[in-house]
């Protein structure tokens, strides 16, 4: 389990679902990682990092993601 700045705990199947839909999200949307990293301002890596579960987006990044996509933080 990984710890936020918050203090609140993820387990791996919520750090691999947040990478997931990321992962799917853009490649609906056909784009690269680097396309996807430079419209949210981070590094491809880090794109990479979060689709793959290594770690997940800071959490300021999740409204930004979610308009950026047209979803709601909670899909």
């Amino acid at each position: 389990m990984k710890s936020t700045k918050e203090g609140k705990v993820l387990d791996m199947t919520t750090i691999q679902n947040i990478g997931m839909q990321i992962a799917k999200l853009r490649k609906e949307n056909t784009m690269t990682q680097e396309e996807l990293a430079k419209n949210l301002d981070v590094s491809a890596q880090a794109v990479s990092k979060w689709e793959t579960g290594a770690s997940t987006p800071d959490i300021t990044l999740l409204p930004g993601i979610a308009t950026y996509f047209g979803i709601s933080i909670d899909e």
